[in-house]
């Protein structure tokens, strides 16, 4: 359902300007840069299906998360409402999600990875741009790219101090609010920005037995930036992010594709058959009901992210850097995969518990994701080819993951 029913924005002065989206006023069809190929390019002469969006338009388009994507652009599809990514483009990608398995469609962060399709769903905080390149992007951004790739630009700070709010209300008691100072803070060598954005509401289907909601939003996040100059030639940007999700696990309805199979015919302690209870569910889901475990599923989870890129023109050629560091902790991912009170399939966090409950340790699960990626641009032949050449190493640490299994 479309619960955004009202936005209030409030812009303080700022230097911060964003061309048109389609037309500049003199009439001239604005030129669309996009960094599809790993440099900076029109629109018009990549050779890549590329779906852009700058500030302006994803504020139009109410895009708040990258799963909002899928509203807007062709062959793009997610799972609507849910916590983890199941993004594919043109039907590619991957449907399963989980420490141990790995996207189909890449998202990356001033060029940074998002390794895990489970914390994938990134929000739109301080964004500039996001390009969704469809098709496979192997040659240029490697594995995890075979539907498509998703590229978000942050925001780099200006020359001249300023100051942009926005708030937004809507119903279920929505309350948006995002602030962020930007400005110089050495001469014109070193410039910054600091951003602080939350987002609440209440969710929008409630259990049909305990009255619990599902389907809130509850998100802090805090991003500091720097660009230094320290010569002419050589650019130097930092981005460091920490942002904190407390919410409630996605609401799911049970569809009963097989009531003849065996586990159908399952009986609990709670009376009636998991058939029963699909069928139930199903009605339910007309009125905004549902009816899941009897105890709170939660999705919680802590980013930090760091990223330092620079950005060296050499004359002839031009070298790229750009290091990344992920660390996300407090991991906990409830999941009613059948979508009734009767049972949890594959709920890993409910093993966890049990394990608690037994005086064994199962601490929440924590990932540090560290990466590496040098370019190298030029041309040749008098600017008749250009070329791209790079190397790329990343690793990854997870541990305490709840189904016993490293990826």
């Amino acid at each position: 359902p479309n619960r955004k029913l009202a936005l209030v924005t409030v812009l303080l002065p700022t230097l911060a300007s964003v061309p048109l989206p389609v037309f500049a006023q003199s009439g001239v069809l604005e030129v669309v840069v996009v960094v599809a190929r790993k440099r900076e390019e029109s629109l018009q002469d990549t050779p890549v299906a590329v779906s852009a969006f700058n500030t302006d338009q994803m504020r139009a388009a109410q895009i708040t998360n990258i799963a909002d994507l899928s509203q807007q652009v062709p062959g793009l599809s997610n799972k609507d409402g849910d916590r983890v990514s199941g993004m594919t483009i043109r039907g590619v990608g991957s449907r399963a999600v989980g420490a141990a398995i790995d996207p189909g469609v890449g998202v990356y962060v001033d060029g940074i990875f998002m390794p895990r399709s489970d914390t994938q769903l990134v929000d739109v905080v301080d964004m500039e741009s996001i390009q969704v390149l469809r098709g496979p992007q192997g040659t240029l951004f490697g594995k995890n790219t075979a539907g498509g790739a998703l590229l978000l630009r942050s925001k780099k700070p200006e020359e001249e101090f300023g100051v942009q709010a926005e708030l937004g209300l809507g119903d279920y008691d929505r309350q948006n609010l995002s602030v962020r100072a930007e400005g110089p803070l050495l001469g014109d060598k070193l410039l910054g920005a600091l951003t602080y954005d939350t987002r609440n509401e209440d969710g929008y289907m409630d259990d049909y037995y305990t009255d619990r909601d599902y389907g809130d939003t509850d998100r802090q996040a805090v991003v500091g930036q720097l660009r230094w100059f320290p010569t002419e030639d050589l650019t130097v940007d930092l981005i460091a992010l920490w942002g904190e999700r407390k919410e409630s696990s996605a609401p799911n309805t049970c569809i009963d594709a097989n009531p003849d199979s065996v586990l159908h015919g399952f009986v609990s302690t709670t009376p009636g058959t998991l058939s029963e209870f699909c069928v139930q569910s199903e009605q339910l889901a007309k009125d905004e009901k549902v009816i899941l475990d009897s105890r709170y599923l939660d999705y919680e989870v802590t980013n930090n992210l760091a990223g330092l890129t620079l950005d060296w023109n050499l004359g002839e050629v031009t070298l790229k850097s750009v290091t990344g560091y992920l660390y996300q902790d407090d991991l906990n991912r409830d999941n009613d995969t059948d979508g009734t009170p009767y049972l949890s399939l594959a709920n890993f966090q409910e093993t966890a518990r049990h394990v608690d409950a037994s005086d064994f340790d199962a601490d929440d699960e924590d990932r540090l994701f560290i990466s590496q990626e040098f370019n190298l641009f030029g041309s040749l032949f008098d600017d008749k080819v250009d070329y791209t050449l790079g190397i790329y190493a990343s690793d990854e640490e997870i541990k305490d993951q709840v189904d016993g299994r490293e990826p």
